[in-house]
């Protein structure tokens, strides 16, 4: 009585980035155009969703509120981040300063 093993499976071979089909993305200079791209598109929409604010970011903001007893308005100061625009110019900067370091990356 003779035993069969099942067939032994193998990964695949390792694809070289010479490959047609892996080509597009195994570039360095898509990768860098990409991560660039990636890092504006997040920086704006942070910036946007945060309460799009066009002065310099805050860290504090002052609230009003009244007092129960007297009725007096007074300001209280709570910390919270409110991007403004030099956090949106730091992330446009921060991308295109990637993405313009792709073009110093090799040709393939």
């Amino acid at each position: 009585m003779s035993c069969t093993q099942p067939p032994i499976l193998l990964p695949p071979p390792l694809v070289f980035a010479s490959s047609r089909r892996y080509r597009i993305l195994s570039s360095v200079r898509t990768k860098l155009r990409l991560l660039g791209f990636a890092v504006a598109f997040v920086g704006v929409a942070f910036w946007f969703f945060g309460g799009p604010h066009f002065g310099w970011t805050k860290t504090t903001v002052e609230v009003w509120k009244v007092d129960p007893v007297t009725e007096i308005k007074f300001p209280e100061i709570e910390k919270r981040f409110i991007p403004g625009v030099d956090f949106l110019a730091a992330c446009l900067i921060a991308g295109g300063a990637l993405s313009a370091l792709s073009f110093c990356a090799p040709r393939r």
